[in-house]
């Protein structure tokens, strides 16, 4: 296994994230992906330093306004 994908209560996700990562393995947790800002930074520190990818999945990326949105955007009608 080479990636982690978790859907844990969020009062878990720190301790999952740090564990999968000290593994080795990649990981996509759901949003959000800790309960404080502190604990999002250790993750992202470890996740670096051992080269891993640490995600938070978005999954509203693809709902039809955000992708309306995300159009008018690159065409500078809104959005600086």
């Amino acid at each position: 296994m080479r990636a982690w994908l978790h859907f844990l209560e969020h009062q878990f996700h720190f301790e999952q994230a740090k564990a999968a990562i000290l593994a080795g393995k990649a990981v996509l947790c759901e949003k959000p992906i800790t309960v404080s800002v502190e604990e999002e930074k250790i993750l992202y520190r470890l996740a670096a330093e051992k080269q891993l990818y640490l995600v938070e999945g978005m999954w509203t990326y693809f709902l039809p306004a955000i992708q309306q949105a995300q159009q008018w955007v690159n065409q500078g009608r809104i959005g600086k």
